[in-house]
């Protein structure tokens, strides 16, 4: 009953409604204005959009690190719908 209440005093405070959740998740998902057609190199921070650092953007870093999470996650040919994933 109070998470509305505290909602407006702190927008940006841990205690979130359904309500609040649910716009930024829609905004997340259909905001082509704000977040572009195909947004790359950014987060959202509940409402607020995020830039990803430039080390995030390193090639060199990044392939390291996909080839890990498929090896942790464990995946095989045939399981995963995205192209060139290997």
């Amino acid at each position: 009953m109070l998470a509305p209440v505290f909602v407006l005093l702190q927008p940006k405070g841990s205690l979130r409604t359904p309500a609040k959740s649910a716009r930024d998740l829609l905004r997340a998902s259909f905001d082509e204005k704000m977040l572009g057609k195909h947004p790359k190199a950014l987060y959202l921070n509940r409402s607020e959009v995020g830039h990803v650092i430039p080390e995030a953007l390193d090639e060199n870093k990044e392939k390291p690190l996909w080839e890990g999470s498929l090896r942790h996650a464990d995946v095989k040919e045939g399981e995963t719908v995205l192209r060139d994933w290997k």
